[in-house]
């Protein structure tokens, strides 16, 4: 139980943060599409690795962050770090494929 407990925990922190992020991002969208500027997708810093990463790197970057967020590891959390979890990994499998395919 207390690892459960232990886990729940990691993903709440993560969740807040993620929802403190997702604010402040929202409100930069909002100033650079009053701006005329728009933000782009970073398949490198989704996956946390440098431009200059081989194919190893990004597939073991992409391992590590799907290790962090695939659904199944989160299924016995609450439903809103279960769709938080969810929606990280398709950003996720969208920057892999960018960078491999």
């Amino acid at each position: 139980i207390s690892l459960a407990t232990y886990y729940y925990r990691v993903y709440q922190r993560r969740y807040v943060a993620h929802t403190a992020s997702s604010e402040r991002q929202q409100r930069r969208d909002e100033e650079a599409s009053t701006s005329g500027s728009e933000k782009s997708f970073d398949p490198y810093e989704v996956l946390g690795i440098a431009r200059s990463g081989t194919a190893e790197d990004i597939q073991a970057a992409y391992r590590a962050r799907m290790r962090e967020y695939h659904p199944d590891k989160v299924a016995h959390l609450g439903e809103e770090l279960q769709k938080l979890a969810h929606d990280k990994a398709l950003e996720i499998q969208q920057a892999y494929r960018e960078l491999v395919g």
